[in-house]
This record gives structure tokens, sequence and C-alpha cells, in this order.
């Protein structure tokens, strides 16, 4: 297993696990959780596709961590 295998992999494994959380209604999609394991698996996610130099997973990963981490702020600014 490859250092690019290993950051895909719990960046994936993230998404899904909010994606399965908000599906069963576990967790909220406004809320802070939500956004956090997004921004932190399409960080993770696109660091791995990076590596790999698959430079299309690497746009959608990053526009995913950017849309996520403007959710996060503006849950902070909601709750002030």
């Amino acid at each position: 297993m490859t250092s690019s295998d290993i950051f895909s992999g719990v960046g994936v494994l993230l998404i899904l696990t909010a994606f399965f959380l908000t599906t069963l209604n576990r967790m909220s999609t406004e809320g802070r959780l939500y956004f956090l394991l997004n921004m932190i698996g399409g960080l993770l996610t696109g660091i791995g596709a990076w590596m790999v130099g698959s430079m299309p997973f690497v746009v959608m990963e990053f526009i995913w961590t950017i849309v996520a981490t403007i959710g996060l702020v503006k849950t902070f600014k909601a709750k002030s």
C-alpha cells in the first residue's frame, strides 16, 4: 500500500462516513461534524489524487474541500 492509497483511503472513508450518517439521520447536513468530515476527507483524497497525477480528481476534491470549508465557516457565523 502506497502513501497515496493511505491518503485517498482515509479521505474516502471520512466522506462516506458523513454520507452514511446523514442517510441514516444520525447527523445533520448542516452541522459542523458533517462539514468537517467532508473538508478533511476532500483534502486527503485530493492529496492522494495529486500524488498519482489524477488531475480531474485533484480539481474535484479541492473544490469539494473549499465548499465544505465555506459550509463549516457558515456554521460558526450562524452561532454567533
